[in-house]
């Protein structure tokens, strides 16, 4: 997948109105490949995550991420 590339669009649906239908997607990882994560992907407020370095799987095969909205 070319850098740059958006990987997937994250959505949700509230019931609520206005300010309590507001929410904000974000991404975590455990402590030791956290930095490796946010160099290596960007996720946008929206849900938008994006590629944003090339990865390399014969060095880093796998991710473990996690998302979340809040």
């Amino acid at each position: 997948m070319p850098v740059g590339s958006t990987i997937h669009n994250f959505n949700y649906t509230d019931r609520d109105h206005g300010e309590n239908a507001r929410a904000t997607f974000n991404m975590s990882a455990f402590q030791d490949d956290f930095s490796d994560i946010q160099s290596t992907f960007k996720l946008y407020k929206n849900g938008s995550l994006e590629l944003i370095s090339a990865v390399d799987v014969n060095k880093k095969p796998s991710y473990v991420v996690f998302f979340y909205l809040f």
